[in-house]
């Protein structure tokens, strides 16, 4: 028994005759072979595609849920009463709770999201109208799914535009505000109430960060509002912090300053609390293998939902930020070596134009003072002993 040239079983033939088979009988016993293996590898194929749907009906099932649950997780109580006259809020349905004469969930392919209930005070329902309401009730779900996906996809869209503005304003950064204020983009998109860049500037004798200058910005609905910069503040959460810069995939997480049982440094947990933020996310910031400092997205509410795709996200944004942190590095760097190349030709020309000892000697304490500003300079010729001395 072949299929597609492998050999997948034997189909054995015996008979009590004394003759052998004859070449037309081996013809039709391979046909039939053929056919039997054909029909074998149907069979499975077709259980393979059963088990594949069923795969994949169950994992759009888990994702249909956790996407309920995110939503309900914004929103806890999502639902309406009418009471004969008007529609409203699901807390007066506390009335209805004790007393339906009908229950019908409200189900998706996830499962149930929900319950319609339904009372009539004045007569039993009648069978048609209990048909109706599960019908209603069967449309509504599908309805409430659809939302939820219309919902979830212009989110998404969302994300990705503010994803990519942040991703540009950052390349087009050419100072760490610049650089946080792009950020504040994607914060924004994602939730997140404000963002902050930690470029350190204090390491201790293990390597730990312990000071920096923070850039902060507060994500309100009218735009980022920059804040003050802070220069050389302590940093509190310090091994978090070299976990962060000792590993570029490494993230920490606080879902939750208000909840005793999350693992928070108690002075983290204060400086939270003291910011008015109970979620928090930090990502390092790197560079050829040399630590920057860090990148915090903060809420005001706590952290749900931190999912494998947000994660990507966040630490797209924290890379770009670092590659725009070292251009501005680099920059700064062949900015300084320009101009002190540009200083000491300026000099070194000033300084050969005369030919008098104490003229260059003068020319050459004059300029540096100049051009370094410093308040008192010194030139001296000789042993050191004060002879040929020229301020």
């Amino acid at each position: 028994l072949k299929v597609r040239g492998e050999v997948i079983g034997v189909l054995d033939v015996q008979s009590e005759a004394a003759a052998a088979f004859s070449e037309e009988d081996v013809a039709v016993l391979q046909t039939m072979a053929d056919q039997v293996a054909l029909a074998i590898e149907n069979a499975r194929l077709l259980e393979e595609t059963q088990e594949r749907l069923h795969e994949i009906s169950v994992l759009l099932g888990q994702r249909e849920r956790e996407g309920w649950e995110a939503l309900l997780a914004e929103r806890p109580i999502r639902g309406y009463v009418y009471d004969g006259l008007e529609i409203l809020p699901t807390e007066a349905a506390e009335r209805l709770a004790g007393k339906p004469e009908l229950s019908v969930p409200l189900e998706t392919r996830g499962g149930p999201i929900g319950r319609l209930l339904l009372s009539l005070p004045d007569r039993p329902l009648t069978p048609e109208e209990e048909a109706l309401i599960r019908q209603v009730a069967e449309q509504a779900g599908l309805a409430l799914e659809n939302a939820r996906l219309f919902q979830e996809t212009q989110r998404a869209l969302g994300v990705v535009e503010a994803l990519y503005r942040a991703s540009r304003a950052i390349g087009e950064a050419n100072s760490p505000d610049g650089v946080v204020q792009g950020a504040a983009e994607i914060a924004a998109a994602l939730g997140f109430s404000a963002v902050s860049l930690t470029l350190v500037t204090a390491l201790d004798e293990g390597g730990i960060p312990t000071r920096g200058d923070i850039y902060s910005v507060i994500v309100g609905e009218g735009g980022p509002v920059p804040i003050p910069m802070i220069r050389d503040f302590p940093i509190s959460d310090r091994l978090a912090a070299q976990g962060v810069l000792e590993d570029p995939g490494f993230m920490v997480i606080y879902r939750d300053a208000e909840d005793p049982l999350e693992p928070v440094p108690d002075v983290v947990r204060e400086t939270m609390r003291s910011m008015g933020m109970r979620g928090m996310v930090t990502l390092g910031l790197t560079a050829g293998g040399r630590p920057l400092g860090f990148l915090t997205f903060s809420s005001t509410r706590p952290l749900t939902g931190i999912s494998e795709e947000w994660s990507r996200r966040a630490r797209t944004v924290a890379d770009q930020a670092a590659i725009a942190l070292e251009g501005m590095r680099l920059l700064e760097e062949t900015r300084q070596w320009a101009e002190r190349e540009r200083l000491r030709a300026e000099i070194a020309s000033r300084v050969r134009a005369s030919v008098d000892v104490d003229a260059i000697l003068q020319t050459a304490v004059r300029e540096l003072g100049r051009a370094l500003r410093a308040s008192e300079g010194v030139i001296r010729l000789g042993g050191g002993d004060g002879a040929s001395t020229s301020e």
